[in-house]
Order: structure tokens, then sequence, then C-alpha cells
């Protein structure tokens, strides 16, 4: 049973790797005028208001507040629609490559293919270094998932350290409230984290320090 559960992970992990991105895009419109498309059946959609985060530290240094947008990369524009639960919804976000797309003011966006809202966003400080851990949630049938942690640096995000969890294990799901719990947290006011994918295949047990020295 534990071999089936190590393939089990393994083939997920390669799924990730495949199909998410995350990246910085400049070649979208402003999320202006958008028109609901979904007209069909209304019984099959519901109004999908963007997400906003809000946290001292990075308004201060942004000047701004985290928005989190849906865009489709089929359709070409923002989402103001998303499927109820009459539908197949995860077959029709990566049918019409829905993207999370997070916004702050005089960064470049931050995309993340096959996502649909942040079920997890966290400012990290430890001494003078700053990040922001983020773990979206994907439309896909696996509770396998990846905290990603940026640092904004020259107008960018900058992927600096990424790691499996299971999503079961985040608590409160909803910006700032939730916990990731035995993947990550802070001790003696340093950062510490568990692979997930390592765990479970026994190949690394331990936590590591986030930021290095």
């Amino acid at each position: 049973m534990r071999y089936k559960t190590i393939l089990l992970v393994l083939s997920t992990i390669c799924l990730l790797a495949c199909n998410y991105k995350h990246e910085g895009k400049t070649d979208i419109p402003e999320q202006d005028n958008i028109k609901n498309k979904n007209t069909q059946n209304q019984s099959n959609w519901m109004p999908y208001s963007p997400q906003k985060w809000i946290d001292n530290y990075l308004s201060v240094q942004t000047k701004d507040t985290l928005v989190a947008l849906l865009w489709s990369e089929k359709q070409k524009r923002f989402l103001d629609s998303i499927p109820t639960e009459n539908i197949d919804a995860i077959s029709w976000y990566q049918d019409n490559e829905v993207e999370l797309v997070l916004r702050l003011k005089n960064i470049e966006p931050l995309h993340i293919r096959y996502a649909t809202s942040l079920m997890y966003c966290s400012i990290l400080k430890e001494q003078e270094k700053t990040a922001i851990a983020i773990v979206p949630s994907l439309a896909q049938w696996s509770d396998l998932n990846s905290c990603w942690v940026y640092e904004i640096t020259e107008g960018k995000w900058n992927l600096i350290k990424s790691f499996d969890i299971l999503t079961s294990f985040v608590l409160s799901e909803g910006n700032e409230k939730a916990e990731l719990t035995n993947w990550l947290f802070q001790k003696n006011g340093q950062w510490f984290y568990r692979d997930y994918s390592n765990y479970i295949t026994e190949q690394d047990t331990d936590y590591h320090l986030l930021f290095e020295k």
C-alpha cells in the first residue's frame, strides 16, 4: 500500500511540473469593462470577484493591495463569472487554460496556471529578509500542492524556494488566516519548511531552513 502511495505522489509531481507555471507577463490588458460571456445557462455560473489581500508591510513597500484575478488564456480575457457545481468545474478551468493573476502596483504580474484562488498567502520575515509564501487552489482532484516562496526585487516576483505540501493540512482557508501545519513554521525567529514528497518517500524527513545562510 505504501509503494502505491509513493507511485501516486511521484506521478502527481510529474503532472504538476508539466502543467503549472509561475511567471510574469506584461501582454495582457487591464481588468476594465469585463463583459459576461457565459450566458447560455446562468444556473451554471456564479459571479466572481477578485480576491484582495491586505498586509501592512506589503502596503508600505508597494503602496498597493495584492489583488488576485482570474484570466483565461484561451478566451484572452479576465473572468467575471466561474462555474458552479452544476458542471465539471475542474475540466472547465483546464480546458479554458485559466490562470490566477497576482497584481501589485509597479510589479510585473505573476501568473499561476490552472489556479482558481489563493488558499494561503503570508509575509515571511527573518532578520533583514522578507518573502511572500503562496499556496494556490488548483483545478485538480489531488490534494498534493506546492508552496511557492517569492521575493519581490526590481519590480519582479523572484522564486527563491518551492516545496510540496498536502492541501488537507492547510487550515482556515483564506488569506493570512491559513496555516501550513507540518510544512512551514517559524521558531526562534527562523523559518523552517519540510517537503511532503521527500517526506512520504522517506528521502528526507527533516525540516530545513527556508532562508539559506
